[in-house]
């Protein structure tokens, strides 16, 4: 990686001579350029120069991030993003930031597997709604991660009990959301052991669960990653519920919903896709995945 002080001055020369510097040199994040060390003093330029690389960085960072959003425009995709923990610690504006950077849709995790506990409301989920709220997200979604396993102290709570919990806290809250979703995904090796019992054990479970989704009457989907499904189910065509849309996970960056290309347990197209784990928006920061949605 070249030292800043060498960009810099790569930069303002590039500039002078009319030379335009190849994208490979210029960073996707984090572009904006400190000011030289005071130890650098003596090769220090002009602040108005680094103002204007400073701009020059940031113009090609803009273009990059317009390009990809284009991509999934022509898509048919609402730009979007999924939560599983509060965002105020990576920026205290990370919301109404979020919605004037053009993102529209957010799902905010609302129930979780609460090892020993046998599942439970996600504490985070209240508060984040009513910052998006806020914020001036209306195309708001929620997912329940749900207990499924084994676990080393008690047990799971039934489905249907997981269930009321979440939605309990729903009505009492008045939380207005456009869609639910069931997280399906195995945690091998962590202390909730989602999705543990055995390949058979874990359809006949799964189909359970949905069953009683379907029985609240509202509007569900499904989240699941082909690439898991196999590890917890008899094969790569095992149907939990394919008449409920897919949120499919697919870590490949494009965003898009069209450009799912891997499928399973029955499905045959998604109406979101989760293209980018475990990352952060360029605009905003934050800790999240980015989703592509068609509604």
């Amino acid at each position: 990686m070249l030292l800043k002080s060498t960009l810099v001055a790569l930069l303002l020369t590039c500039t002078t001579l009319g030379v335009t510097l190849p994208s490979t040199l210029v960073r996707r994040e984090g572009t904006t350029l400190e000011s030289v060390d005071a130890a650098d003093s003596a090769d220090a330029v002009d602040a108005n120069a680094i103002d204007a690389a400073d701009a020059s960085v940031q113009e090609v960072d803009a273009s990059a991030d317009a390009a990809a959003e284009e991509v999934a425009a022509k898509a048919g995709s609402i730009r979007g993003f999924d939560v599983s923990q509060a965002q105020a610690p990576f920026n205290p504006n990370f919301w109404k930031c979020a919605y004037k950077a053009g993102y529209r849709k957010a799902v905010i995790r609302g129930y979780r597997q609460a090892c020993g506990t046998g599942g439970s409301v996600d504490s985070n989920f209240v508060p984040a709604y009513k910052a998006a709220r806020s914020a001036g997200f209306t195309n708001i979604d929620a997912y329940m991660f749900p207990c499924t396993g084994t676990q080393k102290s008690g047990s799971c709570k039934s489905p249907k009990k997981q269930l009321d919990e979440f939605l309990k806290v729903i009505k009492d809250n008045k939380i207005l959301v456009h869609r639910l979703w069931f997280d399906v995904e195995p945690t091998p090796g962590r202390p909730c052991n989602a999705w543990n019992l055995g390949k058979s054990a874990n359809l006949a479970h799964a189909k359970q669960w949905v069953s009683e989704l379907k029985k609240t009457g509202l509007k569900w989907g499904i989240y699941a990653n082909a690439e898991q499904w196999t590890s917890m189910f008899p094969s790569l065509s095992s149907d939990i519920g394919s008449d409920l849309p897919l949120w499919a996970v697919q870590f490949d960056k494009k965003p898009g919903v069209s450009t799912t290309t891997r499928f399973m347990g029955g499905w045959k197209k998604a109406m979101a896709k989760q293209y980018y784990l475990d990352t952060s928006t360029p605009e905003c920061k934050g800790s999240l995945d980015l989703d592509s949605f068609s509604e």
